[in-house]
């Protein structure tokens, strides 16, 4: 064979690699909003909706998600942020002393009180395989404290197992504040 025709051969793959890859990737990323997530400490293992995220920047799409962030000898950081159809960075901020966007710190002493008035957080989170269980404590609330239960599954059926796990735990549902989020977590 010509080497001529080799040569060209081989630049239409190439081309044609780098057109499908790039295809791929418009695919991919149609319908989601940019999302980076600079920490305030490097080496944190970050958590949305209880899938751990390998990468600073990702691609997600419009809705509710429970972000978190844990690190040795800090606070953990658990918040929901609402992502909207436009590049957002979000904000998480590992702290070492207590802070007001944590959940268990800002509770001091007093966290033991709340598990009392809200039992069901000792259980929490709680894994099934249809279904994640986690919490996320709400500002002052009627000079207290609102717990939200989040329920994080990909399927009504999941989250109508969800509602019955809390049963199961010896809670009923309606007590607390009810949040749905799906799994849908996609890196880069």
């Amino acid at each position: 064979m010509n080497r001529r025709i080799i040569i060209v051969a081989a630049i239409v793959l190439i081309l044609s690699f780098i057109g499908i890859y790039s295809l791929s990737v418009l695919m991919y990323r149609s319908g989601k909003t940019h999302v980076t997530m600079p920490t305030s400490s490097q080496g944190a293992v970050i958590t949305i909706n209880s899938r751990v995220v390998n990468s600073s920047e990702i691609y997600l799409k419009p809705g509710k998600y429970m972000v978190s962030a844990i690190k040795n000898g800090y606070y953990e950081f658990r918040k929901i942020y609402e992502i909207k159809d436009k590049n957002i960075n979000l904000s998480i901020k590992l702290s070492s002393i207590p802070d007001k966007t944590v959940s268990e710190s800002e509770f001091s002493g007093d966290f033991n009180a709340l598990k009392a008035e809200y039992p069901i957080i000792s259980n929490l989170p709680y894994e099934d395989p249809l279904y994640l269980l986690d919490y996320n404590i709400k500002g002052s609330y009627l000079n207290g404290y609102l717990i939200e239960i989040i329920i994080i599954s990909d399927s009504a059926v999941g989250r109508r197992a969800a509602l019955q796990g809390i049963k199961d735990l010896g809670y009923n549902p309606i007590d607390y504040w009810i949040t749905f989020l799906n799994f849908e977590v996609e890196v880069k």
